[in-house]
């Protein structure tokens, strides 16, 4: 993918989920460690209809552009927060038209796919949200594990 616009590529990712097909992309950044590992796992996007606090998506954002992060909150307004797994304090915003896909999956390397929508994984999710002031320690153990 170094060779063609990302953002043109995703355009055309998204076209395909607005027609209600399933698409698969590789993840770039280290923003949602521990869950997604850039450069290791892909994602499968689907069309979202609704979206709630805890799901992962992808939005095109003020601050950054395309980002694939956790959605922290919706205001009344309809402004959506966002917040990598892996970020600390760094949200992003948009408006709710600007989230523009839902990660339905996690495909791991050999092809096994992990749903984000299961009980395990929105249990996680929930966990992982809560321990934010003690993110940056879980982190920096990860990182020495892997």
């Amino acid at each position: 993918m170094d060779n063609i616009n990302y953002d043109t590529y995703l355009l055309s990712v998204l076209q395909f989920v607005t027609e209600g097909r399933e698409v698969v992309i590789p993840v770039k950044g280290n923003s949602m460690l521990p869950f997604i590992v850039g450069g290791v796992d892909h994602v499968a996007l689907s069309r979202c209809n609704e979206i709630s606090v805890g799901d992962i998506v992808l939005a095109n954002t003020d601050e950054k552009g395309y980002v694939i992060h956790r959605v922290d909150n919706i205001g009344e307004d309809g402004r959506v927060s966002l917040l990598g797994d892996g970020n600390l304090q760094m949200r992003e915003h948009c408006s709710r038209n600007n989230v523009l896909a839902m990660v339905t999956h996690v495909i791991r390397p050999g092809g096994k796919r992990v749903s984000m929508q299961s009980r395990k994984a929105v249990a996680l999710g929930r966990m992982w949200r809560m321990l934010l002031p003690v993110r940056k320690y879980l982190l920096k153990i990860y990182k020495k594990i892997h």
